[in-house]
């Protein structure tokens, strides 16, 4: 089980001002910066009022010699409050997330197959990060906030976002997120068929039916899952990028995990790339052994319904 998410705290209006009166006296972002120390963009985010942890509130405000207090901040949710949410929406998406990432349709198999239960097609999956080596890919989830997954084509990337909200709305990964999985070419799509550039805020209020969406985006609550930039259409990639890059600038403390193809896109998105490693001799032999287990079994339903129709015919 995941531990809490990151405390943050939000400038209100005021605070901002406030904030930004006492930077200007101390100097420039930059020797702000470098006499924490802390990055620039960190800082910046800081400054224009986006959620950023309470670590890094405390050590800014130290520096520019402001309390708490002074700072002037957004009224915090009761942590009960938000938590209750948390798991009163979870239960509310569950159906759609089991609709969407419980299951697979294979050609040739009347009834798609489960993914994640203990049935499942899904196979433990590897990624390659820094050191070249092959890690578990949940434990390379869990080390990055903002995760850009690449892989080739069939190397088991959707599967992976899906096994992680399946994991995260069962409660077994994430607990204390809200999993959100979207398609981003259907996001793409939904913004030509309405006629108007819909925004990613919008699409995921729309997507967990929640009105306090931004209240759980403040508090860090959601895990984003992003899914196939390759397959958003050319005329459209520039759009997508821009609106992810925006969103992820106000709500840097939730979880982001975003997949694509190896070289499929150019984009400037500042966050970490790993990749997906092919199977390892025990993750193949363990794959066949899901697949032929849930072959015979729909063989086994085809036969069975067979034999239940010649009964009753």
């Amino acid at each position: 089980m995941a531990g809490k998410a990151a405390r943050s705290r939000r400038l209100s209006e005021q605070g901002v001002q406030k904030v930004n009166s006492a930077l200007e006296r101390f100097g420039t972002i930059q020797a702000l910066a470098a006499a924490i120390p802390m990055s620039r963009t960190t800082i910046t985010d800081f400054c224009k009022g986006r959620p950023v942890a309470i670590q890094t509130v405390q050590k800014i405000c130290k520096e520019l010699k402001l309390t708490l207090e002074d700072a002037d901040f957004h009224k915090e949710q009761d942590s009960g409050e938000i938590d209750a949410l948390v798991q009163q929406v979870r239960e509310k998406i569950k159906p759609r997330i089991k609709a969407l990432c419980g299951t697979m349709q294979v050609l040739g198999m009347r009834h798609p197959i489960p993914l994640s239960d203990e049935h499942g097609i899904y196979t433990k999956t590897n990624i390659i990060a820094k050191q070249g080596t092959p890690e578990s890919g949940l434990e390379v989830v869990k080390k990055y906030k903002n995760l850009m997954v690449l892989g080739k084509p069939g190397a088991g990337k959707t599967i992976f976002l899906q096994h992680l909200a399946m994991e995260c709305v069962n409660g077994e990964f994430e607990s204390d997120r809200i999993p959100v999985f979207i398609e981003l070419r259907k996001f793409a799509q939904k913004k030509k068929e309405e006629h108007e550039k819909k925004d990613l805020l919008s699409y995921i209020q729309d997507f967990i039916e929640c009105s306090n969406t931004c209240n759980l985006l403040n508090e860090g609550r959601l895990l984003i899952l992003l899914d196939a930039l390759d397959e958003v259409p050319e005329k459209d990639t520039d759009w997508v990028l821009q609106q992810i890059e925006d969103f992820y600038y106000k709500f840097s403390n939730n979880h982001f995990v975003i997949t694509c193809r190896i070289s499929a896109k150019n984009h400037q998105l500042r966050f970490h790339q790993v990749e997906i490693a092919d199977f390892g001799d025990k993750q193949i032999n363990a794959f066949a052994r899901s697949w032929f287990a849930l072959t015979e079994m729909s063989i086994a339903l085809k036969n069975s319904s067979a034999n239940f129709m010649l009964m009753i015919g």
